[in-house]
């Protein structure tokens, strides 16, 4: 509401109405939007593929414009396509940009969130950067192996991100509330002591206040443990409306250490295989454009070169089964490795079939849509490695009704208080 001005003089109109905030994003409207992200990240690497086997790559000369003097190119094949792939990247900004808005929006705020969102969009801004490099290079290969190799880590990154996104929230660092307000313990507000002990009847040393002595633990009620077993649970929390799952397993192994390394070892021999790919790319017929470099390497060569390291990653994917199902690992993990053993086959099936057939560039599409698919099932078959417990939100927590708590309490201590005077009739000295 605008105020009045002062009698005889005119003021510069002053407004309380408060600030206009963006609404919030709940947890499943942002894994929507990372999921979206998700996909224009691989279509514009499937686009950008679609540049180079149509030698579209110079399709457009100049960078940011078509051409010196055209935003958008005339209607022809190869500008069309190269302009595309670029729209396309435009659009893949938008949309990390959204992500990163909706990231710090996010009720709750976590803070793995927000910077995966952020660095995607950093990521992203890098990428079409160095496609102009590509462009003023006259697509020298070496770039362009580059230029793909950070689409792969752009990959990465928004696949974690989706991943993570899907998670229950947990309490603890990182984790803020619907207001900003950091949870920085993995413990309620409502009531819990910082060593995970109810507040409800019973003190941090874990002895009941009602009358029992520090010494050791009275049989009235209290637990071996030092805790009361009157409305604390086996976790050390209160049951007056706090979850077990404040103590979950969250970041414990589902495998053994030795299953944990030849898992990081296949990641990243998948790494090394799919760079002898874009070499071999960059050895072969499909160089992007008219006149563009090769790599200087036979074409049988690197071939030699990239089949045989796929080999030996599907050959240590299987000795991984093994391991996983002679040890006993969970089901998931060994479901996963399977998704990820059937990916690498296929993909390896695709790769054999574009090389006696003499590359069609169509087929060569094909392959790179499944590098995008076997890195994705990599990653997937990765986390799923690792437990992440579920564990109420912060703005769960701290919802907790406070009446039922101090309810709890009261009738803790009398319940305390009525075991102690059932077992003895000499009171237990403080």
């Amino acid at each position: 509401m605008a105020h009045e001005p002062p009698p005889g003089g005119v003021s510069a109109p002053r407004y309380d109405d408060p600030p206009v905030q963006l609404p919030g994003v709940t947890p499943r409207a942002f894994l929507r939007i990372t999921q979206v992200t998700l996909v224009i990240v691989v279509l514009n690497i499937v686009t950008g593929a679609a540049v180079r086997l149509s030698d579209s790559g110079l399709g457009c000369p100049d960078w940011p414009t078509c051409s010196q003097h055209r935003l958008t190119p005339a209607l022809s094949l190869h500008p069309d396509i190269e302009f595309g792939n670029r729209l396309v990247v435009v659009v893949l900004c938008i949309a990390t940009a959204l992500a990163l808005v909706a990231a710090r929006r996010r009720s709750p705020r976590r803070r793995d969130l927000v910077w995966l969102s952020a660095g995607l969009l950093g990521g992203v801004i890098g990428e079409a950067v160095l496609g102009a490099v590509v462009v003023y290079t006259k697509l020298n290969p070496y770039v362009v192996m580059t230029h793909f190799m950070v689409g792969i880590a752009l990959l990465t990154d928004a696949f974690v991100l989706a991943l993570r996104a899907g998670r229950p929230d947990m309490v603890g660092a990182g984790v803020r509330d619907g207001v900003g307000a950091r949870v920085g313990a993995p413990v309620s507000k409502a009531g819990v002591s910082q060593a995970g002990v109810s507040k409800a009847g019973v003190s941090q040393a874990g002895v009941s206040q009602a009358g029992v002595s520090q010494a050791g633990v009275s049989q009235a009620g209290v637990s071996q443990a030092g805790v009361s077993q009157v409305g604390v649970s086996q976790a050390g929390v209160s049951q007056a409306g706090v979850s077990q799952a404040v103590v979950s397993k969250a970041g414990v192994s589902k495998v053994g250490a030795r299953e944990k390394r030849v898992s990081q070892v296949m990641l990243v021999l998948l790494a090394v295989v799919v760079m002898a790919g874009t070499a071999t790319t960059g050895a072969g017929p499909h160089a992007g454009g008219p006149g563009a470099k090769r790599l200087p390497i036979a074409l049988e060569d690197m071939t030699r070169i990239h089949s045989g390291l796929v080999i030996c990653l599907v050959a240590l994917t299987i000795a991984l089964l093994y391991l996983l199902d002679h040890t006993g690992a969970p089901r998931s993990v060994l479901d996963r490795g399977r998704v990820l053993l059937a990916a690498m086959v296929i993909q390896g099936g695709i790769g054999y079939t574009q090389y006696f057939s003499h590359l069609p560039a169509l087929l060569v599409g094909v392959h790179v849509l499944g590098v995008t698919v076997v890195w994705m099932a990599m990653l997937w078959f990765s986390d799923g490695l690792t437990h992440h417990g579920a564990v109420p939100r912060p703005d769960e927590t701290a919802g907790i009704n406070i009446d039922r708590v101090a309810t709890d309490r009261v009738a803790t201590d009398r319940i305390a208080t009525d075991r102690i005077g059932a077992q003895t009739t000499t009171p237990v000295t403080p």
